[in-house]
């Protein structure tokens, strides 16, 4: 369950993790901004292996009106993980996961916004 092998060794005797790296040894970290044409924001982050585009679109106008709060604003995010990023077959549509994930990642940053505090987040 969960999709890790159980039998995976993270330290070899020599002290050297599976990806090669010594104990002590950070991940490589490249950050961009930029990489996306049309957003108002964006940037290019690699962390190890992990490659992550990032866009931010916006403000934009809300629809229906009646949701629209001139106070704060609506945060919409999507997660998405692109179907070659992992070996087995990936439908294009978003998975239970990708949906959790956009969900806790939108509720972090709903809490997060500098000023009152939501009920919600306390």
């Amino acid at each position: 369950m969960g999709g890790r092998d159980a039998t995976m060794v993270l330290l070899d005797e020599n002290g050297i993790r599976c990806d090669g790296r010594k104990i002590d040894e950070p991940r490589k970290i490249v950050i961009k901004a930029g990489g996306l044409k049309n957003a108002d924001g964006s940037a290019y982050i690699e962390f190890g292996d992990n490659k992550i585009l990032v866009g931010v679109f916006g403000p934009r106008d809300v629809h229906p009106k009646h949701m629209s709060n001139t106070d704060t604003g609506i945060l919409r995010v999507r997660y998405h993980m692109e179907p070659f990023s992992v070996g087995e077959r990936k439908r294009p549509a978003p998975s239970r996961r990708e949906i959790e994930i956009s969900k806790v990642i939108k509720e972090a940053r709903a809490c997060s916004n500098v000023g009152e505090i939501p009920k919600n987040c306390s």
